[in-house]
């Protein structure tokens, strides 16, 4: 069943699509976090949220322990997007949150706020996390990161065989 198939609101079939699809990933393991971790990230947005009073809805279940960097960012993302400053950045990284479980992080949490924003905004409630896909985090980094003064992460630039 997908996540809006017993809806009688009509919703656009690629939107379905798309929130199907990050839904089920957030349990899958990615680059850097375990399909647990990602889960608990996503959780730890939805109680920050709940807990600040932005969101209705029931506790997500911490679904594994995070770094307390880690639980830190998913908390100040998933509740108050503009705690997100270079110095919260620079707080965190690369000391005690590796950049690339950074980028996934921010990933994880900004897509599972967008379906559940999406839930509350048509006025269902929010989704039931999906169970855990097993599994090891993959670890690769991309060919052709660089640093440039207008992100705080490395990038992949444009106009270079990688970033095209």
């Amino acid at each position: 069943m997908t996540l809006y198939s017993s809806l009688d609101l009509p919703i656009r079939d690629d939107l379905h699509a798309a929130h199907d699809a990050a839904w089920r990933e957030l349990a899958e393991p990615g680059t850097w976090w375990s399909g647990a971790e990602r889960l608990a990230l996503a959780g730890t947005a939805r109680n920050a949220r709940t807990d600040a009073g932005v969101a209705e809805g029931e506790a997500a279940p911490a679904a594994s322990e995070l770094p307390g960097a880690a639980a830190e960012l998913a908390a100040a993302l998933g509740a108050a997007p503009g705690a997100m400053t270079r110095s919260f950045f620079d707080e965190r990284v690369p000391e005690r949150l590796a950049e690339g479980r950074w980028v996934e992080a921010v990933a994880v949490v900004a897509r599972s706020v967008a379906v559940d924003t999406f839930c509350r905004g048509v006025g269902l409630p929010l989704h039931a996390y999906p169970e855990v896909v097993p599994g090891t985090p993959s670890q690769e980094t991309p060919a052709g990161l660089a640093r440039d003064a207008s992100a705080w992460v490395a990038t992949i630039p444009p106009g270079t065989p990688e970033g095209d």
